[in-house]
């Protein structure tokens, strides 16, 4: 029951971390919102924006929940990505795609909130629970 207490507590902690996050899915949005119409990628832009929401979230009040999600997240596409970008014909494009999922995550790996020692393994369960909640979304 402490982890649970652990992930929702608000946290002194960096509100950096969830920027350039915050930049790379607006980018994302940006011509989905321009035009009014979420016909072939409705579903992407309905996690996207889901994520952009925990984000200003994590911006205003840091958690180690908020933290876990997009870290997962991000995570994942990294991992997505490189494996799509090794494809032959992935082309040129290849580098700025792995840049643009993997710089969020070295953020977040990087700005991540600080734990007490009392809180042994909070953020391996913040992890945890953030790949419980991003992970059945990248299964087809």
């Amino acid at each position: 029951m402490a982890h649970f207490e652990a992930l929702l507590r608000s946290r002194p902690a960096s509100r950096l971390a969830c920027v350039p996050a915050l930049a790379v899915l607006a980018v994302s949005l940006s011509p989905s919102f321009a035009t009014g119409r979420l016909e072939p990628e409705s579903r992407m832009a309905a996690e996207s924006a889901a994520l952009l929401a925990v984000c200003l979230i994590q911006t205003v009040r840091p958690t180690l929940l908020g933290w876990g999600i997009p870290l997962a997240w991000f995570s994942l596409c990294t991992a997505e990505t490189i494996w799509l970008g090794l494809r032959p014909g992935f082309g040129s494009r290849a580098p700025l795609a792995i840049a643009l999922v993997l710089i969020p995550a070295v953020f977040l790996i990087g700005f991540r909130p600080r734990t007490n020692a009392s809180e042994r393994g909070a953020l391996s369960f913040a992890v945890l629970a953030g790949l419980v909640v991003v992970a059945p979304l990248f299964i087809v």
